[in-house]
């Protein structure tokens, strides 16, 4: 199972192995006190991603098709993410939980093959 948490909030016992997803790192916390695994920014929208968008709900769908594009090009980045939520579960930490897009596991390309949270 993957959690999808707000950077911001403490670490749980429950929460499995962590990984922060964002692009920026976070503001007044060192890495020590997240308890991460790994900061994987790549698996973040890129900026020019997020600038495009703009917010605007007319481009979401635009958004997706080109975020999701990216993400199957190189399944190496968020590959780790799959692989370690597999055994105990896994926490994704973000600035903006609200932005964060993901893909489910197990990873189908016949079904439904992504999830956003909003």
């Amino acid at each position: 199972m993957i959690q999808i948490k707000h950077a911001y909030e403490p670490p749980q016992p429950i929460d499995g192995t962590r990984f922060l997803v964002d692009r920026v790192w976070l503001r007044r916390l060192k890495r020590e006190s997240l308890q991460l695994a790994d900061w994987r920014k790549e698996v973040a929208p890129s900026d020019d991603l997020r600038r495009w968008f703009g917010h605007k709900p007319e481009r979401w769908n635009g958004f997706l098709e080109r975020y999701f594009t990216k993400l199957d090009a190189d399944p190496e980045v968020w590959r780790p993410l799959l692989d370690a939520a597999r055994p105990a579960g896994s926490a994704l930490r973000t600035r903006r939980r609200r932005h964060l897009l993901f893909l489910p596991p197990p990873y189908d390309e016949n079904k439904t093959k992504h999830m956003c949270m909003k």
